[in-house]
């Protein structure tokens, strides 16, 4: 916990020097966007193999609403650059799912 804390607080100080603004930038005005079409397909996938699960939150026009999600976010991100798309790849790297988690998940 102390080193994950620690990480947080030091690593914003000593970044924004290390690399140039518009590198930084780039992928993170385009990766947090492209993070609403991973929930929009999320919910089309869920409510598709789960339909019967209580939700307390009722989406109308339900699978209208998340295509047209995908494509107002999706048609502008596809036109990025390569260096962007990589950029992005890097920065989403961590996040991706391992192994163990991808097999727990088809237990349950």
């Amino acid at each position: 916990m102390f080193a994950a804390r620690s990480i947080t607080i030091v690593m914003p100080r000593f970044l924004p020097g290390a690399f140039p603004a518009k590198a930084v930038a780039a992928p993170a005005n385009v990766g947090i966007p492209a993070a609403f079409v991973v929930v929009h397909l999320s919910v089309t996938i869920f409510r598709d193999k789960k339909p019967d699960v209580h939700r307390t939150l009722r989406l109308p026009f339900m699978p209208v609403v998340p295509a047209f999600g995908v494509l107002a976010q999706g048609i502008p991100d596809s036109r990025l650059r390569r260096e962007t798309w990589l950029r992005i790849a890097i920065w989403w790297w961590p996040a991706r799912p391992s192994t163990s988690t991808m097999a727990a998940s088809t237990r349950s």
